[in-house]
This record gives C-alpha cells, structure tokens and sequence, in this order.
C-alpha cells in the first residue's frame, strides 16, 4: 500500500492540514491498525460543490467511457490500496 491520503484542504489559497489519529487493534492497544483523516464541514462543502460542479461534464461523457474509467479507477485502487 503506498498510503496516500487526503490529508490536507485549502481555503483562500490557505493549505490546512486535517487531524489524524492512529487506530489501535481492539485484541491489543499496543499495536497499531492504522491511521484515520478526520474530514471537516469545510471539506465536506467542497467535496459536494466539485461533485455538483463536475456533473455536468460527467453526464456527457459516453457510457462506455465512464466504465472505462471506473475500471481503470477499480485496478488503481486494487494496485495501491488492496
């Protein structure tokens, strides 16, 4: 897994950070089971207003295309994150 993370936002051409926090394995608090990016109501804001924002474009695009590409965007996912 390469870890990849949104981890960041901006607002006003300002770079924010988002908190993290390590998950521990709930058979054992001593080992790690990985790390968590809490989100914020700002970034929630932005995510919909691209998505509504990208719509448009979206719904024109073929759908032989879209399934290409949600299986190019399945294998990267299989590749990075599996």
């Amino acid at each position: 897994m390469n870890k990849r993370a949104v981890d960041t936002y901006e607002v006003d051409g300002q770079t924010n950070q988002l908190d993290k926090q390590t998950v521990l394995a709930p058979w054992n608090h001593e080992v790690s089971a990985g790390e968590v990016t809490y989100a914020n109501a700002e970034v929630a804001r932005q995510a919909i207003d691209v998505a509504v924002a990208g719509q448009d474009v979206w719904k024109n695009v073929p759908a032989a295309k879209r399934a290409e590409i949600l299986r190019k965007i399945a294998e990267l996912y299989e590749e990075n994150y599996a």
